[in-house]
């Protein structure tokens, strides 16, 4: 058990907001994944994009 004198922590009774995992279900990681990867693909699709336009392949 550790000492109560050692702790930073001005409310002993609270936990500290920076160290406290949002309410609920870790969405903000779920949400910020998906997003890279929607944002991933959608930049792959503007790239193909615009090789195909630029750069039209000889048939």
């Amino acid at each position: 058990m550790t000492d109560p004198r050692s702790t930073t922590n001005p409310n002993p009774g609270r936990e500290d907001p920076a160290t406290v995992a949002p309410p609920g279900p870790r969405w903000w990681q779920w949400a910020w994944f998906f997003g890279l990867y929607l944002a991933s693909l959608v930049a792959l699709l503007v790239v193909v994009t615009l090789v195909k336009w630029v750069l039209p392949l000889p048939h």
